[in-house]
């Protein structure tokens, strides 16, 4: 198991282990042995990769009770489902209702802005590895409502060719480095599933995202512009530290993404305190509470290196 108690997330990673909930803690147990036991206060989200893991009803209430998402993950460590409660902010049902009621005209205008960040942020990483950025900061400044002209495609293909090499591809089910990739989205995903549902939106109702079998339309909308976030993570480990799989070490970065400072436009913030005001946000707006979104997500990488997560991560493990 790793875990990183100051960043939020819990990885249950080892197999046949079994969770209980104890005066307030996650209890973590391997047979009758005790393995760690980690304050649920800590806790905002829950992972679980390793084959044959079992729970008590318990804490999976409790986690619930307190809107925290558990993700169970299967091979290559994509996520397979998430626990979310039912209610998660007092004024659930009429935003819930604002969203169905979403028109296509707005449903357009905000996810030109998602795309629009995306490739921003894709950009400023490019940028941040001294790599040409141009090209994808000038996309971001086309893109059309709701993305007609399909930008976002067209500087996929320029992001992982530079990023990576020409011989990498994104493939959801390969291993290394799309391993890695994945890894470091199913933690962001989480935690955009934890913003969205406290912020009294149903996950499945999404912006842009639209697969009937989707129980999280709406996470994977919001989710898009903090991608680059987890690449760039993933490029450090992989060119910095020369770590090309999904070991304890990286998984122990890669869960302490999203409570590293990053700087945005207001202010130094979490990750996931950017990704909850952004859900907020949005919640205002579709209830007609907010006319502008103003999405806090343009990340300054200046501010946010691998030596930063690593000093933290040393720092709460003392």
């Amino acid at each position: 198991m790793s875990n990183c108690s100051f960043g939020q997330f819990v990885e249950i990673s080892k197999p046949n282990l079994y969770l209980s909930l104890h005066r307030g803690f996650l209890e973590v147990r391997e047979k009758k042995n005790l393995l760690s036991r980690v304050p649920l206060d800590d806790i905002a989200g829950v992972s679980i990769t390793g084959y044959g893991c079992s729970h008590s009803s318990n804490i999976l209430v409790e986690l619930s009770d307190r809107g925290i998402p558990v993700s169970i993950c299967g091979s290559n460590f994509s996520p397979r489902a998430i626990m979310i409660p039912l209610v998660g902010n007092c004024k659930q049902n009429i935003r819930i209702q604002s969203q169905i009621k979403m028109s296509s005209s707005l449903k357009s205008r905000l996810w030109k802005e998602v795309i629009q960040l995306k490739l921003k942020n894709q950009s400023l990483v490019l940028k941040k590895c001294n790599i040409p950025h141009q090209k994808l900061l000038s996309m971001s400044k086309l893109v059309r409502l709701g993305d007609r002209n399909n930008l976002e495609a067209q500087g996929a293909r320029v992001y992982w060719l530079r990023l990576f090499s020409r011989k990498f591809k994104r493939d959801k089910n390969g291993d290394g480095i799309n391993a890695m990739l994945n890894y470091a989205y199913a933690i962001i995903r989480s935690c955009v599933a934890r913003g969205v549902v406290t912020s009294g939106l149903h996950p499945s109702i999404g912006i842009h995202h639209k697969n009937t079998y989707n129980p999280m339309c709406l996470v994977d909308d919001l989710m898009e512009p903090f991608r680059p976030i987890g690449d760039y993570v993933v490029r450090q480990l992989c060119y910095e530290q020369n770590c090309f799989e999904v070991n304890t070490e990286v998984k122990r970065v890669l869960t302490s993404i999203v409570a590293v400072d990053v700087e945005s436009d207001l202010k130094i913030s979490p990750l996931f305190q950017v990704i909850s005001r952004m859900a907020t946000s949005l919640a205002l707006v579709l209830s007609g509470e907010k006319r502008k979104w103003g999405i806090d997500v343009n990340i300054n990488l200046n501010n946010f290196d691998l030596s930063s997560l690593n000093a933290e991560i040393m720092k709460t493990s003392a």
